[in-house]
């Protein structure tokens, strides 16, 4: 699949339904970034050697953070959490540009106690 071309096809087409034009729902997004962040996970060096990849799929959770519908903002928190503490442990590039921009995510969410405790939960358990 990594040679077929395949995976550059499934991130396409997540990269397309994860960004909200008006038609995909936040469901469709929710998975789509699901997606996206299962396949960084696993295979970071497919998704890193297109830095222009990785920066597009930062700003659609991002994105999804600042979204209307809170499903979504709370399921785009977890799934960068998740990246964060992967590459924390792999010591990936990226791992200081997510941790900045949650922390920035946590300063403009002080206003909503549910999303600033599921932050600062996860920055705790990250630290120990």
């Amino acid at each position: 699949m990594l040679f077929s071309g395949v995976i550059d096809y499934w991130i396409d087409l997540a990269i397309r339904y994860s960004d909200y034009d008006g038609q995909n729902q936040p469901n469709e997004r929710a998975v789509a970034l699901g997606l996206l962040v299962s396949i960084w996970e696993s295979k970071p060096g497919k998704i890193e050697e297109k830095n222009d990849l990785a920066s597009a799929i930062l700003t659609m959770l991002k994105r999804g953070c600042r979204d209307r519908v809170k499903i979504l903002r709370t399921s785009s928190c977890e799934m960068m959490f998740k990246l964060l503490h992967s590459f924390a442990l792999d010591r990936n590039p990226f791992a200081p540009i997510i941790y900045k921009s949650l922390t920035f995510l946590l300063i403009e969410f002080h206003y909503d106690i549910q999303i600033r405790e599921q932050m600062l939960k996860h920055f705790t358990t990250l630290f120990i």
